[in-house]
């Protein structure tokens, strides 16, 4: 859109219907007010080269198809930064959920062991029944296999 100066939606539509590749234009401008939505009205500014020009560091003098400044370099690293935290705190949460679940299927075997050995049997049936094997796979993942074997 560069060197236009552009206030309106009506006049960043026009020009990106006119810029578009194939002379169509999908009609989504990624507004949204800040009061309607803070999270994605930062999003968005980071995001899109539509708002290239609101960067405190943009230079309207410098080539019209560079889309970065160092400061939305920065934002997009801070960005990537925080959503790859985001991930990893997602992982460790599985994880837990799969421990706990693990740990109330070991009990549950374990209860039934003791009750069938107080019952009378003769202790051989809770023998070594219930295995737990793991195995690496690639650098950052693994399995888990469970085996518990019935007499």
């Amino acid at each position: 859109v560069y060197p236009e100066n552009l206030s309106t939606p009506e006049q960043m539509d026009s020009v990106g219907r006119v810029n578009s590749g194939s002379g169509e234009w999908p009609g989504y401008l990624p507004w949204v007010s800040k009061e309607e939505d803070k999270q994605h009205y930062y999003e968005n500014i980071g995001k899109y080269d539509w708002y290239i020009s609101g960067w405190q560091d943009y230079d309207p003098e410098a080539d019209p198809f560079m889309m970065d400044t160092d400061l939305r370099t920065q934002y997009r690293d801070m960005r990537k930064k925080s959503n790859d935290q985001l991930d990893t705190a997602n992982e460790f949460v599985y994880m837990s959920l799969g421990v706990r679940v693990f740990s109330v299927v070991e009990m549950l075997f374990l209860v039934r062991g003791r009750d069938e050995a107080a019952s009378g049997g003769s202790g051989d049936e809770t023998k070594n029944q219930l295995h737990l094997r793991t195995r690496a796979k690639g650098f950052d993942g693994g399995e888990i296999f469970i085996q518990y074997s019935f007499k």
